[in-house]
């Protein structure tokens, strides 16, 4: 729904907050980070966004 991604940031923020996160929390954050990108109209801060996403996929 149009909502659904409206509460996108404030959980983003709750997941970066925990410390030593699982393989699932991780997983969750990535996804977070690029859902992010429908949360703003910016070009440069969607970008930001999806590379933020790759690189914490690429994240081992």
């Amino acid at each position: 729904m149009l909502s659904d991604y409206l509460n996108a940031p404030k959980v983003y923020r709750k997941f970066l907050q925990v410390e030593s996160p699982s393989a699932k929390i991780l997983a969750y954050q990535v996804a977070l980070e690029a859902i992010m990108t429908k949360t703003t109209w910016n070009i440069f801060k969607k970008l930001s966004y999806l590379c933020k996403s790759e690189e914490s996929f690429k994240k081992p």
